[in-house]
């Protein structure tokens, strides 16, 4: 640009252009977390957190379950969201969604944790306790 002294000018602007809608300004979920029997469960903690950042963090919301195992989460942002189910002596379940709409149901079965330790059944145990019988018959046998 010039001006009538014959001044010159440059000026250099920088835009960004988003495409397609925005995400809403906030998303709610509701829903009811059970056992495998379908019996609701207390005390679950369900937490949602937001696939937008806020000054670099993850916007989390969290919430419990109440004695009729339903839950609700409100005000959460955008539409991407990672929800994570958690209960003492069950097994965490944390599943990635995509919402569609701003008022969602989301209902969990959670499966209770096992106390058995891959590989150490039974069978394996009287394996075990069997060839510690032989070794130490072995030991008496040869001494």
């Amino acid at each position: 640009m010039t001006d009538a002294s014959g001044n010159s000018t440059e000026e250099t602007r920088n835009f960004t252009v988003n495409i397609g809608l925005p995400p809403p300004a906030t998303i709610s979920l509701k829903g009811k977390i059970t056992d495998q029997q379908g019996l609701p469960l207390a005390n679950v903690s369900v937490s949602s957190e937001s696939g937008l950042a806020l000054d670099n963090k993850p916007f989390v919301v969290h919430t419990q379950t109440g004695n009729d195992g339903t839950y609700l989460i409100q005000d959460a942002i955008g539409y991407r969201q990672k929800i994570s189910v958690e209960k003492e002596g069950y097994i965490p379940l944390t599943q990635e969604i995509v919402f569609e709409n701003e008022t969602n149901e989301l209902n969990f079965d959670l499966r209770p944790r096992s106390n058995f330790t891959p590989g150490f059944g039974f069978s394996l145990c009287i394996v075990a306790l069997l060839s510690g019988l032989l070794l130490v018959y072995r030991r008496r046998r040869s001494g």
